[in-house]
């Protein structure tokens, strides 16, 4: 198992689109360290294995990218 590596500027200054599982688990940590990154990050609601079981939070997680994949299709559309 790997354990997720630690997030740094350049990560979110090269991303085209910045997407955080969970809102009230990632809020404070941007607002502390990387405020100027908040208007261009979506929230998802997805809960952790304290909340919820993995088919659960990997079918949301899926429906999500789903989701977005469309709307960056429709954002593309002549």
């Amino acid at each position: 198992m790997r354990y997720p590596l630690p997030l740094d500027a350049s990560i979110l200054t090269s991303a085209n689109h910045i997407v955080a599982l969970k809102r009230d688990e990632h809020l404070p940590l941007l607002e502390q360290r990387f405020p100027q990154y908040l208007p261009r990050v979506e929230f998802w609601q997805v809960h952790d294995l304290d909340c919820a079981p993995p088919e659960e939070a990997l079918a949301q997680i899926e429906n999500g990218v789903v989701a977005l994949i469309e709307r960056l299709r429709n954002r593309q559309a002549p």
